[in-house]
């Protein structure tokens, strides 16, 4: 190899090295002007914040966390955030984080102004789950939840919802088995089993789909729906998560994608599958995991398209529509059930007499099962559970987007553009207080309205009228 050549080949090779070293400044350099501009744009938002709502006071935010660190921690993070909305007359400013904030309204009044609107929902909060979900009836807004809505409509009729009782009866009795080998001396956690019931139901009713997830917990569509349902809550202590460009790149953003593509494509198959089956007019097949006794959600989403002349929901709005009610299905029933468990099991009282109400109703039945036509018969439990669900919200908090401004009833305003949340949970633990302070101030009024008459009106002892 001749001297010339030497030359020209580390000349080549510098050059290759030399672009190597431009490209990976240029990456450097164009990360580094994006972070500087969302940080901008951050700073601004936040700023914007401020400004519009300085009307509304809050407890003081951590500068990184916001409040998020303050009301979530347990019984303490309730009864923090319960004293914040009676000290700041019922709506403060609640930071997610250090850029993001909503007010967050609790007193009735404020809240019926709230829920007789119409605007969006709170995108920060929503977007997160729009990856797993989708665009099905909790995350769609205008005409196209109008229309999702009409064509599911038929799937709540109660000649379809009747056949799920027996569904409902067979899920718990495996939740009820469970619990009778417990030792019964001490206290239990309870929502991890009622969980797990509900969504071992939900499956049954979505796709006649037999998990077992109850008994064993292998089953990889279940440990995917849980592990996704932890990774959303996981964005919102972690605020940082919340911007996506963050989360994405993070190891669990990679985890939350592995297990929403498995979740897709589960469900993909499923609605493959029994498609095909419907077209060729077979049963339903591979009877060790779903049965033919009743007609399931699959069913009547796939049959909207038969109802709607062709013009039905598409195999991608059915996955849609099929997740949602898989997270929201099993994760605030499982809610609403352990709350109800936990505020009879405070009031042994109200138990006894749901129990008594129980037993009088099963009484001479040879299987002790639950039927359709007993929902009717039961109304002292009707009204114990409907009164736990008013106390305990299974859906604690909604927010929207205002897209125009709003006053609340004590004159303040919320700018358009801003987040408005409601903490139903709230609404309900503080009614008792407000309405006891109202009628209180009534009385105090009341009684200086007399005591001023009385003093007008005093008879002197002097009065020719005085007998």
């Amino acid at each position: 190899m001749t001297a010339q050549t030497v030359i020209s080949e580390l000349t080549r090779k510098a050059g290759l090295f030399l672009r190597a070293d431009v490209v990976l400044v240029a990456i450097t350099v164009a990360i580094t002007i994006t972070v500087l501009v969302k940080m901008v744009q951050s700073l601004r938002q936040m700023n914007e914040h401020k400004r519009v709502l300085k009307d509304f006071g809050g407890p003081q935010a951590h500068w990184f966390f916001g409040h998020v660190n303050l009301f979530y921690g347990g019984d303490e993070g309730f009864d923090q955030q319960a004293a914040a909305s009676t000290k700041y007359n019922y709506a403060f400013k609640f930071w997610i984080g250090a850029f993001t904030c909503a007010v967050t309204v609790s007193h009735p009044d404020s809240v019926k102004v709230l829920l007789a609107t119409s605007e969006p929902k709170a995108d920060f909060i929503y977007d997160t789950l729009r990856p797993w979900l989708g665009d099905g009836l909790l995350l769609s807004n205008g005409k196209k939840w109008a229309r999702n809505r009409r064509l599911l409509t038929p799937g709540f009729h109660f000649d379809i919802l009747k056949p799920y009782v027996n569904v409902f009866s067979e899920s718990t009795k495996i939740m009820l088995d469970k619990w009778a080998s417990i030792d019964h001396s001490k206290s239990i956690e309870i929502q991890n089993s009622v969980s797990q019931m509900t969504l071992d139901t939900l499956l049954r009713c979505a796709f006649s789909y037999k998990s077992n997830c109850q008994t064993a917990n292998e089953d990889p569509y279940v440990k995917s729906v849980y592990r996704l349902a932890e990774l959303i809550l996981l964005r919102f202590f972690f605020p940082p998560y919340l911007i996506d460009s963050i989360f994405n790149i993070s190891y669990h953003g990679y985890q939350f994608k592995k297990a929403c593509d498995f979740v897709h494509n589960e469900a993909r198959q499923v609605i493959a599958d029994r498609r095909r089956a419907l077209s060729f007019g077979q049963t339903k097949e591979n009877e060790n995991k779903r049965t033919s006794r009743y007609l399931d959600f699959l069913d009547i989403l796939l049959s909207t398209k038969l109802r709607m002349n062709g013009n039905g929901l598409t195999d991608a709005e059915i996955r849609d529509e099929v997740d949602t009610f898989m997270f929201e299905g099993h994760d605030t029933t499982s809610s609403g059930i352990s709350w109800i468990l936990y505020n009879l099991a405070r009031h042994p009282e109200y138990q006894d007499k749901c129990r008594e109400e129980i037993n009088e109703l099963m009484e001479g039945k040879e299987e002790k099962l639950f039927e359709w036509d007993d929902l009717s018969k039961i109304p002292y439990t009707t009204m114990c559970i409907k009164e736990s669900l008013r106390l305990h919200p299974p859906v604690p908090f909604i927010a929207r987007k205002l897209t125009k401004s709003m006053t609340l009833p004590d004159g303040r305003t919320v700018p358009a553009g801003q987040h408005k949340a409601a903490p139903l949970l709230f609404v309900h633990i503080l009614i008792p207080l407000i309405y006891h302070l109202a009628a209180v101030n009534i009385l105090l009024a009341t009684t200086m309205v007399i005591s001023g008459l009385t003093q007008r009106f005093t008879i002197r002892k002097d009065s020719p009228l005085k007998t």
